[in-house]
């Protein structure tokens, strides 16, 4: 027996699939793990969760909530705004409060607002900050979940220096689980880069010491739209 076989026996031993089983003909041992891991993978375990969870997310307002105070606790920042619109304003106001300059990259879905007209010229290269979606941010951590695509590029997230993210209030989930669940429900497979930003770029590799923007934006801020 190769090395390769003894693996995947291994692997189909602890799908219950006995390595001695004799498999059907023209199906192979490793085609019978595939369809089971699928049907795990469309049919998940739910694993138990704290009560006080389910009771903090007891509908969207609350969800929200328990988003912002996560959020806030990995150094985020959160602001509501009424509607799009007012996105281009309020991030001219962010940058005007913190002395920021006033170069910005954004997502192609975001390129009809007027930023002009509130003194941010568009650097796709070197921009002070860059204006993102996302694919839905989670209530009990407070992250934001990207997924890439040729719209979605994930550049836009990780070089510039402040990162506004736009977030749906409606696509606040509860929980990691229902993020996946909605990653396969409405995109069908994985997409190259999947990122869970939870608040601003740190890392404490050197002595033990916090330094913020270390491998990406030294600000998050998260705009809330109704």
């Amino acid at each position: 027996m190769s090395a390769r076989e003894d693996i995947l026996n291994r692997l189909a031993g602890r799908l219950d699939i006995m390595a001695t089983e004799k498999c059907p003909d023209g199906i192979s041992r490793q085609n019978i793990a595939a369809a089971k891991v699928k049907g795990y993978l469309d049919n998940p375990q739910k694993w138990p969760r704290p009560i006080k969870l389910a009771e903090d997310c007891a509908n969207q307002e609350k969800m929200l909530q328990l988003f912002c105070k996560n959020a806030l606790n990995l150094q985020s920042t959160v602001e509501r705004l009424s509607s799009l619109d007012k996105l281009p304003a309020a991030a001219a106001a962010y940058c005007q409060r913190y002395d920021l300059p006033k170069t910005v990259t954004f997502w192609p879905e975001y390129s009809q607002l007027p930023w002009p007209a509130h003194g941010f010229s568009q650097e796709k290269t070197n921009s002070q900050s860059g204006v993102t979606g996302v694919f839905c941010a989670i209530a009990e951590t407070g992250s934001l979940l990207l997924c890439s695509s040729t719209s979605t590029p994930a550049t836009t997230s990780l070089l510039p220096e402040t990162h506004f993210a736009v977030v749906k209030v409606d696509r606040i989930v509860l929980s990691l689980e229902e993020a996946w669940q909605l990653v396969r429900s409405e995109l069908g497979q994985l997409p190259r880069n999947v990122k869970l930003i939870s608040g601003p770029s740190r890392t404490a590799d050197i002595e033990q010491t916090m330094v913020i923007g270390a491998h990406g934006p030294y600000r998050v801020h998260v705009f809330l739209v109704e």
